[in-house]
């Protein structure tokens, strides 16, 4: 995990699945395309995601944003590339989110420690998993090991 400096700033965004598509990232084959689309998007943008949450029916992603791109249209790609890739593996057509999705900018390792504590509080929160870290599909055990 990167450390975070005082000069960075990062965007807490929350992608919500269609209501007929809620569930879909309950597979873990979903869940898995989700995670090399976001290490795919790390290698093509230099992208830091400092946290992130796969729930049923929503995406949480805490991500450093890079002074010289434009976030939204980045993050838009994004989650396009991961509706283009689940369609084709399941033989579905259409969108897999709403259109936005909600975005909250932070600046400072404060805010951005404290985004990071609620995303991987958020399965806790929602009744899915007892404490951080037992929810297998968010980034609570990287960043509590400094792994990737």
């Amino acid at each position: 995990m990167n450390p975070i400096e005082l000069r960075d700033h990062a965007l807490w965004a929350t992608k919500v699945l269609r209501p007929e598509r809620a569930g879909s990232l309950r597979r873990d084959d979903a869940r898995n395309l989700l995670r090399r689309t976001m290490i795919a998007y790390v290698a093509k943008y230099g992208l830091r995601f400092h946290a992130w949450s796969a729930q049923p029916s929503r995406i949480h992603v805490v991500v450093a944003i890079p002074t010289d791109i434009a976030l939204t249209p980045v993050l838009g790609g994004l989650f396009g590339y991961f509706t283009r890739r689940f369609n084709a593996r399941y033989g579905k057509a259409g969108p897999v989110f709403r259109t936005k999705f909600l975005r909250r900018v932070m600046i400072g390792p404060l805010a951005i420690t404290d985004a990071i504590r609620r995303v991987h509080a958020l399965p806790r929160n929602e009744g899915l998993k007892a404490a951080p870290g037992e929810e297998p599909w968010s980034s609570h055990d990287c960043y509590e090991h400094g792994g990737r």
